[in-house]
């Protein structure tokens, strides 16, 4: 190495490359004491000064100074542009987020709302069943055989079909025995008590007679109610009055709480 090189070789080790600075006054009357830029774009230069760091618009610096650091109108124009680009791309894009966001917090918050309401609904229900259950245990208990009266009700079980009138009409006979009654002390010669076939006829309105025959049997499914008296014309030509009796309904049921 050649004396010549050696000391440019020192030369740029020990002082390092000289920032020229200037001091810069913009349009608005600010100034920015030994301003060297450091970053421009097409639309403003960045200055390191005194005090820190500051951008500067093209705009407010005087004609020389956007001159003497390459400010071309053509190409701030379309910066300006391509950055209203980008932020509406960003906006737009922000938006669909945005709504994304609500639809998927909607539809949750629309599920949380279906699924609360339908474990009210089930809770509800799951308490009615219990205490209609409850109810149509109370109804089901078995009505009283003897002395039947207008407003008894209760469960009837295997009873003597003696006419299917349609559809929706059955006569019954309840029929149970009961035995003689043997006063106290007394023995009636020897003779044991009799047992004595007792019955009455009951109309009954509104249940399936489908599969239902004369002189058969049957056991109503719901508890019935006795809600007046008919009479009503045999084969014989002869007057017959019955009770009449129809299934409680659930409100009914219901009622008897």
């Amino acid at each position: 190495m050649n004396g010549w090189c050696r000391k440019i070789w020192l030369c740029c080790v020990l002082f390092p490359l000289v920032v020229f600075s200037e001091d810069i006054t913009t349009m608005s009357g600010k100034s920015y004491k030994n301003a060297s830029i450091t970053r421009t774009t097409p639309v403003s230069i960045t200055v390191a000064h005194d005090t820190g760091i500051s951008t500067i618009s093209y705009s407010d610096l005087p004609v020389d100074v956007r001159v003497k650091y390459g400010y071309n109108q053509e190409k701030e124009s379309r910066y300006k542009e391509e950055l209203r680009l980008q932020e509406a791309e960003r906006i737009a894009r922000a938006t669909e987020a945005s709504e994304v966001r609500k639809k998927a917090e909607a539809e949750r918050k629309k599920r949380a709302e279906i699924d609360l309401e339908k474990k009210k609904l089930e809770k509800a229900e799951l308490a009615r069943k219990r205490q209609l259950a409850e109810l149509h245990k109370r109804a089901t208990v078995e009505m009283p055989e003897e002395n039947p009266k207008i407003g008894m009700f209760g469960m009837i079980k295997d009873v003597l079909i003696v006419q299917v009138i349609n559809k929706s009409e059955v006569l019954v006979e309840r029929q149970w025995y009961t035995a003689e009654v043997i006063p106290s002390g007394c023995f009636l010669n020897g003779r044991a008590p009799e047992a004595y076939l007792n019955s009455y006829l009951i109309w009954i309105q509104g249940i399936p007679t489908d599969g239902l025959v004369d002189n058969g049997r049957l056991s109503p499914a719901r508890p019935l109610i006795f809600t007046e008296t008919k009479t009503y014309t045999t084969a014989n030509k002869t007057s017959k009055t019955v009770i009449l009796a129809r299934p409680l309904t659930e409100a009914e049921i219901i009622s008897m709480k």
